[in-house]
């Protein structure tokens, strides 16, 4: 039987799999630890919700930067370098906590590591499947990096209670180990892969200008698949915004409201076994903006029907999250899909779309709270749930059957001949 990752053998092809795969369990179980612990300490220190919340959005205004600045330097890098510097710079954020004194210089260098490497993160899984998996595969292989990230960020919040109620130290102990773990998997793939793949060759970095009208141009191209995956971002930060306020209010009525939050994130889990079932003729676009525009019409509806506090909202999130954690893995492969097509300038489109994301956790968590003032907390996850359900009818009409890449304009631009 043929191995549905096959670009050389059917053995090498698992081992470098595996490997990745452990390399972004690890990372990810760090990552969440992280991130249940440094809300925690940000806002024991300042004692103020809103600057708690104005120090983590920082992260994102400097991913942001970071997705530029990675795109003009490191155009032409693989991705051993991106997941290299990916452990070295995640190590750095507890070490960051662990070192340093409680100061507000801290938490914003902390921050701003946090942002940093969460760009390497998407860069270096974009590289990796770009370079090792076939193209109508790459629905399938990023369903496989969303169950394992989901994974690590179901059991990642739970360890870091167990540890932060022995010891702070401790919990930023294990999220060090994790990451050796990580660094370990990345040596032994970076061993075994090293010979079966070409190496990548490394050009000057472009300036800013020539950088910003690469992203016009691949933007004027892909702006439908672009809105759409903003629309999706900003409905998960919103979640996880207001979710654990609604999972507040739900448990006060029923036991379903511990619920909340697990079945938001479970449906990832079960996306390697849908996406299998799907046929791989059927467009990645239509069926990432079909599955979005069902998921969050139930999730959605339900929200304003029910009403907050309601038990039943923990089923239609459940059902209506299944739909969505399609979208993931499918547009996701969709960007990758591209990438294929603009050879020499892959990065460029990663840090396009890693762009959308960032911009996505600056505003989504701000409008999310300004929104849960007038609306309460349960009907603004409807409110952003109907806005993706709009822009999901909207992309669905107006975009093309087959988007073209222009890599003739891409080379004109930044006065290079194709690698």
């Amino acid at each position: 039987m043929a191995n549905p990752f096959v670009r050389s053998s059917w053995s090498k092809q698992s081992i470098y799999m595996l490997c990745f795969g452990m390399i972004v369990f690890f990372f990810s179980f760090s990552d969440a630890i992280m991130s249940y612990f440094s809300p925690v300490e940000i806002e024991n220190h300042f004692q103020d919700a809103f600057l708690m919340g104005l120090v983590l959005s920082s992260s994102s205004a400097v991913g942001l930067v970071a997705d530029l600045l990675i795109s003009k330097f490191f155009p032409h890098y693989d991705y051993r370098f991106f997941v290299k510097w990916l452990i070295i710079l995640a190590t750095l954020f507890p070490l960051t906590f662990l070192m340093l004194p409680a100061m507000t210089l801290t938490y914003f260098a902390a921050m701003a590591i946090w942002g940093v490497y969460y760009e390497f993160s998407a860069f270096s899984q974009f590289n990796f499947i770009h370079q090792t998996v076939d193209t109508h595969q790459h629905a399938r292989a990023w369903s496989v990096v969303s169950a394992v990230h989901a994974f690590a960020f179901m059991v990642g919040p739970v360890a870091a209670g167990i540890f932060l109620s022995h010891s702070r130290g401790l919990m930023l102990g294990a999220v060090i180990a994790s990451l050796m773990v990580a660094g370990v998997f990345f040596l032994i793939l970076q061993f075994i892969s090293k010979k079966h793949e070409r190496p990548t060759e490394i050009l000057a970095g472009r300036t800013f200008k020539v950088e910003l009208r690469l992203w016009k141009l691949l933007l004027k191209r892909i702006w439908p698949v672009y809105i759409f995956f903003l629309a999706l971002v900003i409905l998960d930060t919103s979640f996880w915004t207001v979710g654990p306020l609604i999972s507040e209010e739900i448990v006060e009525h029923s036991w379903l409201g511990a619920l909340l939050l697990p079945a938001y994130t479970l449906p990832s889990l079960l996306t390697p076994f849908i996406i299998q079932k799907i046929s791989p003729k059927v467009s990645k676009k239509r069926i990432a903006f079909v599955s979005a525009v069902i998921g969050s019409a139930i999730m959605g509806g339900g929200a304003f029907i029910l009403g907050e506090g309601s038990p039943l909202l923990t089923i239609f999130v459940l059902i209506g999250a299944l739909f969505i954690s399609i979208d993931y893995p499918e547009i996701e492969a969709v960007f990758e899909d591209y990438i294929a097509r603009i050879d020499g300038y892959e990065n460029d489109l990663v840090g396009l779309r890693s762009s959308a994301s960032s911009i996505a956790y600056i505003i989504g968590p701000i409008l999310a709270g300004f929104t849960a003032d007038i609306l309460g907390y349960g009907r603004t996850m409807g409110l952003f749930a109907m806005i993706l359900m709009v822009v999901s009818i909207i992309v669905l009409m107006v975009t093309p059957r087959k988007i073209r890449m222009d890599l003739k304009g891409m080379e004109e631009i930044a006065g290079s001949q194709p690698l």
